[in-house]
């Protein structure tokens, strides 16, 4: 009677909903369906809800953010009768708390952003083919704008409310289908609320009602529907307290820690902390989503390894975990429960994302939603998956194995190798696992201490095809054996040599850049030799000191390597000795560089602290300060410094020598919050670091770093007056004149105005070319002449068009020219970095410095994508490309031809067209802009990757 009820009442809100002549002009009343559909679950509302810019929390959809760029508000500001305050997002379904003291939202105009909002929802639908089979699954998301219109109907205002809702059902084939869609909404949201509590309570009798009540809630629209009905047979029995069975095999005896922790993964989780109960509902949302997802943590960890022999952490406490500590004795209980419907309390670790076909039918449509659905794993869903992580899977087909034949795949597994040592199984999947099984059983191999484990070991690698991408085991072998290892690594050595050297006719294969990347092959030899050295730490950085520039790199990361499980403070005492044994400056820089690689808390057990955390400055001893007073007074320049020197920009031994000062008593945190700072402090960071250093060395305390805080609002908004007031060839001199408190404070107002409105001069300058840099991600200088873009180009579409026709004007003069123009450090307005890449110089030996190779990576880095295309186009002349991020990203290409650019249009609406840089430039969302442009030659991009063959560009940094 129920389900026939509500189905009643879904059905009438639909009808009440999407009936009507929408093409007409005049907006119908849609009262009882708004209602309706608030009325299956929405928050409540009323007129005093105040619309406002309020935290983003429920509006992630990257489409819904495209389309709501342009309005000031996205929410609402809900004051309860006991004065608590709250938020609502825009179409959102849960309110969050604000935290007491906070300051409130700044209120917006409601009327005017839903005129701005439907006219761009007008436009982005538009976009959206009606006709395409994928035209829901492109949809996803935009019923929160009917959730809005709903919101818009609470409040009182009903003509919004309905031309609203006119403006959501264009994104959608039927108006039937966009109901669908905002009940779907609220049905997953409130299932997503059953399955949190279950996942904190573990109450199978509650998680059973409260499912069964969705369904007959929710009886259509609702697109897991199915897959809940699926749940519930098993679910009924388990509210009832129908016991899970005891692992059973015939003949089999089970171990009885095995059966213990299945028989755990059925009972209620651990009772949680006390004082829970009293944090914000938000807070306690993240909480319990952050512990569901713990649950499934050992599981998804699991995945990553082979966990037969692998090595267990102890420390890990979490039943999958302990269960695959147990190695071999686990698979039997496994294997008897592949089958097995019993849910258990950790979390489906597949859910959160599933594939959308237009050809499956409905029952395979509903096994899918099963499948990825959030919801409880099932003891045979956790067996299966535990076994095809550690089965031998040559093919890597396991998972698409039946229950029956993973049970009998694992049991003859079991009976055969269950008295194999952890090396014999190591071995046994080296020869019969899959590609990553193989790699890692390679590993577990060059750990041991078992003479046996090296000669397979030593085997495999010598007859590797490709024995170079046997590197990281190879490592971990020789780190191991040392000395020892003498023997194998000649021979190794000889057989990568020579496979170099058949495979060096411009063949690329899939070690080719992790080769670039290491420098070449004899670069990782002599890492790799490094580990063998049978010398004290001292002589053998003295050695090093003594080696030439082009060499002592390799042999420093060699050191390093070796050194990694070495105290701290010894790494840093051994690269100080380095550094001060050696005469070149060059291989000075080098040891100098090298101390930012230093982890000072590797002893810190909390994941969720690292390296960036700020830490009390370390203490230096007198050995320590004498060998930094030698360094940081020798200022010999220094020739590839920027690959080296962190930021500062006066490329001398003594500057790197006080940065990597400042980094080892400091710690990374505090180093980066420091180079922060810096256009604050308004001077050279060189000179500020030096004296840091020398006031460290004379341990006398340092100079505090600019604090906003300490910047009063009255205070903050005279400035920000004042600077109105100024002409923009003014204004950044007239910012100098602040102190750095009052820097920072400016600084922290432009990326968050809050209640102090940008002046127009200063809101004029935010797209304005205002400064150069020499600030260079790829340790090329800015060359003026490229580009001809320069300070005061104002960036709009038009000029961004008339530029790209300039560029193919002069393609050839330009080519391999790249411009990068993004937010100036200290604003408002623009920077710009503009060189063009020159053609790498070839080799003359392998043993040439890293740097020599530099110029071909970052010629991968930049302009490999236009290899592709020239390859694909056999009339263009040159190509441009230009990309841009900010509240928007997009991108498009220009092909040129006799001087001539055209844009290339492609499936990729916004990828063709400048409408999304438009869109972009008109916001006022304050994040962060970049814009680039890339133009190359067919000739240039031929000469740049001859004879190379196309890699995957995922594997590069992007331009």
């Amino acid at each position: 009677m129920e389900s026939n009820f509500v189905k009643a009442i879904i059905s009438a809100a639909l009808l009440l909903l999407s009936t009507g002549a929408w093409c007409q002009t005049s907006t119908q009343d849609f009262s009882k369906g708004f209602e309706l559909l608030a009325g299956l679950g929405m928050p409540a509302l009323d007129a005093d809800a105040k619309w406002a810019k309020v935290m983003d929390s429920d509006m992630m959809d990257y489409e819904l953010r495209e389309i709501t760029k342009s309005i000031k508000g996205n929410g609402w500001i809900v004051r309860g009768k006991d004065g608590t305050v709250r938020n609502l997002a825009l179409g959102g379904m849960a309110a969050a708390d604000v935290e007491k003291g906070a300051k409130e939202a700044k209120p917006q105009d409601l009327a005017k952003d839903v005129e701005t909002l439907i006219a761009a929802m007008a436009k982005a639908a538009q976009k959206v083919d009606l006709n395409d089979h994928f035209s829901s699954y492109r949809s996803t998301g935009n019923e929160k704008f009917l959730f809005f219109a709903a919101q818009l109907h609470q409040t009182g205002r009903k003509e919004l409310a309905g031309r609203l809702a006119q403006a959501a059902f264009a994104f959608y084939p039927t108006h039937e289908a966009a109901v669908d869609a905002a009940v779907d909404h609220i049905a997953e949201y409130s299932h997503q609320q059953v399955v949190a509590a279950f996942f904190k309570s573990g109450d199978w009798v509650v998680y059973h009602r409260d499912l069964s009540t969705l369904t007959g809630k929710f009886p259509r629209g609702w697109k897991n529907l199915g897959a809940v009905r699926m749940m519930l047979p098993q679910l009924a029995r388990q509210a009832k307290g129908e016991a899970a069975p005891e692992p059973a095999l015939a003949g089999v005896t089970f171990d009885p820690q095995a059966v213990a922790i299945m028989r755990e993964l059925m009972q209620p989780p651990e009772q949680e902390e006390k004082g829970e109960d009293e944090l914000p509902a938000h807070i306690r949302r993240q909480i319990q989503m952050m512990r569901s997802m713990g649950h499934s943590y050992g599981e998804r960890e699991l995945a990553q390894s082979l966990w037969l022999i692998v090595e267990a952490d102890a420390k890990d406490k979490q039943p999958l975990s302990r269960l695959a500590g147990l190695r071999m004795a686990a698979i039997p209980a496994l294997a008897a429960l592949t089958a097995d419907p019993f849910f258990t309390r950790l979390p489906n670790s597949y859910s959160g994302g599933s594939y959308f076909s237009s050809r499956e039918s409905d029952e395979e449509r509903t096994l899918r939603s099963y499948q990825s659905m959030s919801r409880p794993s099932t003891r045979g869903e956790i067996a299966m998956r535990m076994l095809a992580l550690t089965l031998p899977d040559p093919e890597d087909d396991l998972d698409e194995a039946d229950a029956e034949t993973m049970r009998d795949l694992a049991m003859e597994f079991w009976k055969t190798h269950r008295n194999a040592t952890r090396e014999e199984l190591a071995a046994f999947f080296l020869k019969s696992g899959s590609r990553q099984q193989a790699s890692t059983a390679a590993e577990v191999l060059a750990a041991s201490k078992n003479p046996e484990a090296h000669k397979i070991l030593e085997t495999h690698v010598l007859a590797a095809d490709q024995a170079v991408g046997m590197y990281q085991s190879v490592q971990v072998y020789l780190k191991a054996r040392k000395a020892a290892g003498k023997p194998f690594f000649e021979k190794y050595a000889k057989l990568v040599r020579q496979q170099a050297a058949e495979g060096s006719d411009g063949e690329r294969n899939e070690n080719s850049w992790m080769i670039e990347q290491q420098g070449g092959v004899e670069k990782i030899l002599k890492q790799l030799q490094a580990l063998i050295a049978d010398e004290s730490p001292r002589k053998r950085v003295i050695r090093i000191a003594e080696e030439d520039p082009k060499t002592a790199a390799a042999s420093i990361r060699g050191l390093m390597e070796a050194m990694s499980d070495v105290d701290p403070t010894e790494q840093l005492m051994s690269l100080l000795t380095g550094a001060n044994a050696a005469k070149n400056e060059d291989v000075r820089a080098h040891f100098l560089g090298s101390i930012s690689q230093i982890e000072w808390d590797t002893e810190n057990e909390d994941e969720e602290e690292s390296e960036e955390v700020k830490r009390a400055p370390r203490q230096m001893k007198v050995p320590e300060i004498s060998i930094w007073r030698k360094l940081v007074q020798d200022t010999r320049p220094l020739k590839a410094a920027s690959r080296f020197s962190m930021g500062v920009k006066n490329e001398t031994v003594s500057a790197l020598a006080c940065s990597a000062l400042e980094i080892s008593v400091a710690g990374h945190g505090a180093y980066q919050e420091l180079m922060l700072a810096m256009h604050a402090i308004a001077r050279p960071a060189a000179e500020v670091i030096s004296e840091r250093a020398k006031a460290r060395l004379d341990d006398k305390p340092v100079a505090p770093l600019p604090d906003a805080d300490k910047v009063s609002k009255e205070r903050l908004a005279a400035i920000v007056a004042e600077a109105g007031t100024k002409t923009a060839a003014t204004l950044h001199e007239h910012l100098l004149t602040l102190i750095p408190d009052e820097r920072a404070a400016w600084r922290a107002w432009l990326e968050d105005p809050g209640e102090i409105p940008a002046p127009h001069m200063i809101a004029e300058l935010r797209y304005q070319v205002v400064k150069r840099t020499d600030s260079s991600p790829y340790g090329l200088p800015d060359m003026k002449d490229v580009g001809v873009i320069d300070v005061g180009f104002r960036v709009t579409v038009d000029a961004v068009e008339k530029h790209i026709q300039t560029l193919a004007a002069e393609a050839q003069k330009h080519s391999r020219g790249f411009v990068m123009i993004r937010n100036a450090d200290f604003g408002p307005g623009l920077q710009i970095l503009a060189f063009s890449l020159p053609f790498p110089e070839a080799k003359k030996d392998e043993d040439e410095s890293e740097d020599d190779s530099y110029g071909s990576m970052t010629a991968d880095r930049i302009f490999r994508d236009t290899k592709q295309f020239f390859d694909s186009d056999t009339e263009s002349d040159a190509l441009v490309i230009m990309q841009f991020s900010g509240t928007g990203n997009g991108s498009g290409k220009w092909s040129v031809k006799g001087g001539k650019a055209t844009q290339i249009k492609t499936d990729d609406e916004e990828a063709g067209n400048l409408d999304a840089l438009r869109t972009t430039l008109e916001s006022t969302d304050a994040q962060r802009f970049m814009l680039t442009f890339r133009i190359i030659t067919r000739a240039d991009a031929d000469k740049l990757f001859k004879d190379t063959e196309s890699i995957d560009t995922d594997l590069l940094p992007p331009p």
